[in-house]
């Protein structure tokens, strides 16, 4: 099968979600297909075989059309950087119209509420297939008929897995500059109002450290952002805001993962950042958010689903219990990936 994908933000580094989710898209389809992939053009570095285009927002192009045209795809799979907007869906409307005869996939990561002016555009834009993480995606589109999937996402378990042992443990804490005797508390993502940040505050205790890796993709000259970021600051958490390239060996150094997110637009409807943590043998304390509790609440016993104010009362329980928290939920939700993405394929083919 020939497939046309494009992402607007296929750049260097990895660190954010949307940005991660796209690539292993990427890679799932040129492993077994003939992918002709496109991003936005932009300084910074990008995969060998993703080809930039410098192009307006609406991706009106007569270099992208030429290249879409020659290549005369089977589908064309667009994952917008702004999820399922009005201009997203106008966005693969044109994208379809240099090669009408492909099959459309959008793939909507969150959900973006489509005021009433705008839904008989999107209906008039809509593809054969959307597949999402996010049920709210689905509830959003209710006004259209579209065929829609929900799946989960990826985690590379050749990259986060659990640390061997303690003394593992202790010698990346050392390589970290990590405090050895305190339990470590871990959040990562965008450092914004948006992800309720300040709920992590109440668990920087004297023998618990909370540290924050913040992605780079999160902007630094806001005034709200600078407050919130002093705010943390000044109650002893830790904020590493460059980008680490070993991000699984941060996961693998602490003891517990906390996503104190309430805001649905805060993040992808599943956080990769969960799923990473529970790769790596961390037990989780999250807010019910987005498809967390269809996709984990079951099946892993090492997530712990807790409003914000009894954060404390929950991490508490779980420093009390010498559980081993890994388990198989990863495995499952590689494998429904896959699953999922070949059978639906397969099926526009």
């Amino acid at each position: 099968m020939r497939i046309f994908f494009f992402h607007e933000d296929l750049i260097y580094p990895f660190d954010e979600g949307i940005k991660k989710t796209a690539e292993q898209f990427r890679k799932h389809f040129s492993q077994k297909h003939d992918v002709l992939t496109f991003t936005r053009f932009a300084p910074a570095g990008i995969p060998g075989d993703v080809q930039p285009i410098r192009t307006n927002k609406l991706l009106i192009s007569r270099k992208l059309a030429a290249a879409v045209g020659k290549f005369r795809p089977d589908v064309m799979v667009y994952l917008p950087s702004a999820s399922g907007t009005p201009a997203s869906f106008l966005r693969m409307k044109i994208m379809h119209g240099y090669y009408p005869s492909a099959r459309r996939v959008m793939i909507l990561l969150q959900p973006k509420r489509i005021p009433g002016i705008f839904q008989f555009l999107v209906s008039s834009s809509r593809p054969d297939l959307i597949l999402s993480p996010s049920f709210a995606v689905a509830e959003e589109l209710e006004f259209m008929p579209v065929k829609f999937r929900l799946m989960p996402l990826f985690t590379d378990q050749s990259i986060f897995k659990a640390a061997t042992d303690n003394t593992a443990r202790k010698k990346i804490r050392k390589q970290n500059d990590l405090p050895l005797g305190k339990f470590i508390i871990l959040h990562t993502g965008h450092l914004n109002w948006g992800r309720n940040l300040e709920a992590l505050i109440p668990l920087q205790t004297d023998d618990q450290q909370v540290l924050i890796i913040s992605s780079t993709s999160t902007p630094g000259d806001a005034p709200a952002e600078k407050k919130l970021r002093q705010r943390l600051i000044n109650s002893g958490i830790i904020i590493r805001d460059s980008y680490q390239e070993k991000i699984a060996a941060i996961y693998q150094a602490c003891d517990l993962y906390v996503f104190p997110v309430t805001f649905p637009g805060g993040s992808i409807g599943l956080p990769l950042s969960i799923l990473e943590a529970r790769a790596c043998g961390l037990p989780v304390v999250t807010t019910r958010f987005g498809s967390l509790e269809h996709f984990l609440g079951k099946s892993d016993k090492g997530v712990f689903f807790s409003s914000p104010d009894n954060f404390p009362a929950t991490v508490a329980t779980i420093r009390g219990s010498n559980q081993n928290w890994t388990d198989n939920s990863i495995d499952s939700l590689n494998r429904e990936y896959h699953e999922v993405l070949d059978n639906m394929m397969a099926r526009l083919d």
